[in-house]
């Protein structure tokens, strides 16, 4: 299984922020983990731009204005890794950049090698970059890394994590990594499904009974291909549970992790299509914005997003 050893936690200094930088703690702590905190100061207050009027009365002009907003930075950031519940031997690593934010953290997590990125699902600070929709999902697309965006705050080991099952190369990662991040979990592993062209079947006359039978048709499959795939990363130990619902995914997903309890859903992502980088369709984007727990998206080994 894979191993955590390096987690980047971002941060915008942030209340929501303060919740993953506390994750990546804790995850730090249990794998025994390097952890590094980084603080982006978005590009229109530092020095690759000139700064305004305002800016000049505060800092002093040209590289001043950099080393101040950046020394006050590390300043706060240090700050808050001091209330960080980690041995002295992990203590945290505090890295502070000038630029944009989501390309500041995919250069940082390419840089220190790091095996996951930690992230707060909202921001708290006035540029709204920080906002669940623009950054984390930048980074999820483009970043080539696992990504877990906090949304709650933590407590010890995650105890319920779902899965989502599509039976691709990625799903299959996503499930390893997701057994190594939480050892001590209940695996509940969900294939959501509709029927192609069902609509089209009904609009041309067919009943319901044909539909019904094809729907169980498709569920004996895939619970078969579930407890193969258990069997293949040799998982039953953990005694996962299986499930496999009718409906549209990203809403099959919302119903399992709110009536299961999940305190972590980890999907999987697929890779480019055309020059855009994009989400599972749109249900991992979805899944982002709408689960009621921590979310884990992890990216096709292909995705390489070339930084400027």
């Amino acid at each position: 299984m894979p191993e955590l050893r390096t987690l980047l936690a971002a941060t915008d200094l942030s209340p929501h922020a303060d919740l993953a930088l506390a994750r990546a703690a804790t995850l730090a702590r249990q794998h025994a983990a390097t952890l590094v905190a980084l603080h982006v100061v978005d590009h229109v207050l530092g020095a690759d731009r000139a700064p305004d009027n305002l800016l000049r009365l505060m800092f002093g002009p040209g590289g001043e204005v950099e080393r101040e907003v950046k020394a006050r930075a590390r300043e706060a950031l240090a700050a808050k890794l001091e209330t960080l519940d980690l041995p002295p031997a992990q203590r945290p690593r505090a890295e502070v950049q000038l630029g944009a934010p989501f390309l500041e953290i995919i250069r940082q997590a390419r840089a220190q090698q790091a095996d996951l990125v930690v992230l707060g699902a909202h921001g708290g600070h006035f540029l709204r970059k920080w906002v669940l929709g623009t950054t984390a999902e930048r980074v999820v697309r483009k970043g080539g890394r696992a990504v877990l965006v906090v949304k709650r705050p933590p407590g010890d080991s995650y105890r319920r994590v779902l899965v989502p099952v599509d039976f691709s190369a990625t799903a299959r990662a996503t499930l390893l990594l997701t057994a190594r991040l939480a050892p001590m979990a209940r695996l509940i592993l969900l294939h959501a499904y509709e029927i192609p062209y069902e609509g089209r079947l009904r609009m041309a006359g067919a009943t319901n009974e044909p539909i019904a039978r094809l729907r169980r048709q498709h569920e004996r499959q895939a619970r078969a291909r579930l407890r193969a795939l258990v069997r293949e990363l040799k998982l039953g130990a953990r005694h996962p549970v299986c499930l496999v619902h009718h409906g549209y995914p990203s809403s099959v997903i919302d119903a399992a992790a709110r009536a299961r309890r999940a305190d972590l859903v980890a999907l999987g992502t697929h890779g480019m299509s055309g020059l855009r980088y994009v989400l599972l369709g749109s249900v991992a984007e979805r899944v982002l914005r709408e689960a009621p727990c921590d979310v884990l998206v992890v990216p096709p080994k292909a995705v390489r997003f070339t930084l400027p």
